[in-house]
């Protein structure tokens, strides 16, 4: 009796356990308690720092619950760009049908003359007024001339490089040439 309310009390523990986490991941305000969203979004780019003109790839993964998840519904997408003060830099709106769920790419073009700091990305996925998720990424934006450092930096020790192998190799080939002609 003890043993099968032990393993009956783990079972509930877990089941309690899992929802809750499930529960913590879903990052909605449902007014009418009909319709959900979940919207998870992340950038593909490799690092946090960008250069002004430059374009932010982003992945959003959203799913719909609601009322009959067997239509196509239309969800609006709002991108925006914030300074540090809150200030909106960049505010892009388009609206996406999808059925239950979907992978949408987005790039945003960042204006060129955007100055160097520290910026957010919102994005937020509407569903009329019923449902809205938010998610956000930060990310920074420097001078042109303090990212490109590094590549410029890569491609002259690459010709250096190359300089120097090259000149050892014609030293060794002349090298043997002039062995070769005092053998003879």
């Amino acid at each position: 009796m003890y043993k099968s309310w032990a393993k009956n009390k783990r079972k509930i523990s877990i089941f309690w356990f899992f929802l809750f986490v499930f529960i913590s991941f879903i990052n909605t305000e449902t007014v009418n308690g009909f319709h959900q969203l979940y919207l998870n979004s992340e950038t593909l780019s490799l690092d946090h720092k960008t250069v002004p003109g430059s374009a932010i790839l982003i992945k959003n993964y959203i799913i719909h619950s609601g009322q009959n998840n067997k239509e196509i519904v239309d969800i609006i997408f709002e991108y925006s760009v914030l300074d540090s003060k809150g200030n909106m830099i960049l505010k892009i709106i388009e609206t996406k049908a999808i059925l239950l769920r979907a992978d949408i790419l987005k790039e945003i073009e960042l204006p060129s003359d955007i100055e160097p700091g520290i910026y957010t990305l919102e994005v937020k996925a509407r569903y009329s007024d019923l449902a809205v998720s938010i998610s956000s990424y930060n990310f920074e934006v420097v001078e042109a001339e303090n990212l490109i450092t590094k590549k410029e930096q890569a491609i002259t020790f690459l010709i250096l490089f190359s300089f120097i192998f090259f000149s050892i190799y014609y030293q060794y080939k002349s090298f043997k040439h002039l062995e070769n002609l005092l053998r003879n």
